[in-house]
């Protein structure tokens, strides 16, 4: 297993958090201190490839194997007429400089840019980056809801559509068609490197594919929690849900047989449907980095009534990363929905909190890694 400590250290206190919850957890596993585990031990000894702790060790940008790359400034919003005195609408400017750069850093010099519409990244390799998170400011007056009306994720508990999803840094790219590729036909074992399917026909080494599971009648949620059943329905548990969707790298291709980069994380069988998917993501190399987001202090409205103050949201990114940024006053402050492979670091959520502070959605092997919490949020 390749050594990543930050992706790691992550995943295993939040592995410990899980199991702390019963005596019969603390029986089974043993005292806990903050240094070891029984599931890591002091240096992984007590790990092994079925282990209840997965591997993350390919976890964030570029499967944790290469740094946050600097990537060349390619215009600045200053070119487009921004003026950062924190009274004028810089709006115009920005959203015409995102429609001017193809690829490289859209760079926001020192300043107080006052903006009231959403900032879009919706094309692959293109940076937002400001001349540091004390230097640049991007100020929203506004929430969500004033500028663009109701969100596409109405509950029956507000008005607005916003408590989940949308951000004023909006990285998210329409979803490309991903075929199906093949089935599994045997089942493989938590543990197991590989999965035999119908044909290997049009996969390489080095591919990334989708293994995807469905629920049949309810054994794969519960396999998915150890044989513990819910407590009440869930969509989950409905048949034909769709559980598992895991991107991964064909590590080698021998046969009908995929060898992929790491152990499965969990038992594949064909009567949940198992099958491999093609993995073509729409939106890489996105960035977000060294600068502020900032919204008016307001009066939070409450729980899953938020209008809006959210700041970042990517969805459906590959390695993508945000990175010394601050968020103050906001309902959101970072949205990772279905975002994979992707580093989040050196992030503060400070000033008024609302209902997220980091959130990580339907995501995987995306790392959070240095920040600090200054406040407290309904899920922080």
């Amino acid at each position: 297993m390749r050594s990543n400590a930050p992706a790691f250290t992550l995943l295993l206190a939040a592995g410990l958090l899980a199991a702390c919850g019963t005596d019969e957890v603390e029986r089974e596993l043993g005292p806990k201190s903050p240094d070891t585990s029984e599931l890591w031990g002091e240096a992984g000894e007590r790990w092994s490839p079925d282990s209840r702790l997965p591997d993350f060790s390919r976890a964030g940008y570029r499967q944790g194997e290469a740094p946050l790359p600097e990537v060349p400034v390619a215009a600045s919003v200053r070119d487009f007429g921004a003026v950062g005195d924190g009274v004028t609408d810089d709006s115009a400017a920005f959203l015409a400089a995102l429609v001017a750069v193809d690829s490289g850093a859209l760079f926001i010099p020192e300043g107080r840019y006052r903006l009231t519409e959403v900032l879009r990244l919706d094309r692959s390799d293109v940076v937002l980056r400001g001349a540091g998170r004390d230097r640049t400011v991007l100020y929203f007056p506004e929430h969500l809801y004033a500028v663009e009306g109701v969100g596409p994720q109405l509950s029956p508990y507000g008005p607005y559509g916003w408590s989940w999803t949308g951000g004023f840094i909006w990285a998210e790219a329409e979803p490309v068609d991903e075929p199906l590729l093949t089935r599994v036909t045997r089942r493989s074992a938590r543990g197991d490197d590989s999965d035999e399917v119908e044909s290997t026909a049009g996969i390489e080494p080095g591919d990334f594919v989708r293994l995807v599971q469905y629920e049949s009648d309810g054994s794969l949620t519960l396999h998915l929690h150890a044989g513990q059943p819910l407590d009440g329905p869930c969509l989950v548990d409905e048949p034909g849900f769709k559980i598992v969707d895991w991107a991964l790298e064909v590590e080698a291709v021998e046969g009908r047989r995929l060898v992929f980069g790491r152990p499965l994380r969990l038992d594949v069988s064909p009567e949940w449907g198992a099958e491999i998917r093609a993995y073509r993501p729409a939106l890489r190399e996105v960035g977000v980095e060294h600068l502020t987001i900032e919204f008016p202090e307001t009066e939070y409205n409450g729980h899953h009534k938020e209008p809006g103050y959210n700041g970042i949201l990517f969805h459906g990114v590959h390695d993508g990363w945000v990175r010394d940024v601050a968020i103050v006053n906001f309902d959101a402050g970072i949205h990772f929905w279905y975002t994979r492979y992707s580093t989040v670091d050196g992030v503060l959520p400070t000033g008024r909190a609302g209902h997220y502070g980091l959130n990580l959605g339907g995501r995987q092997y995306s790392v959070m890694t240095r920040f600090v919490l200054e406040n407290s949020s309904v899920h922080d």
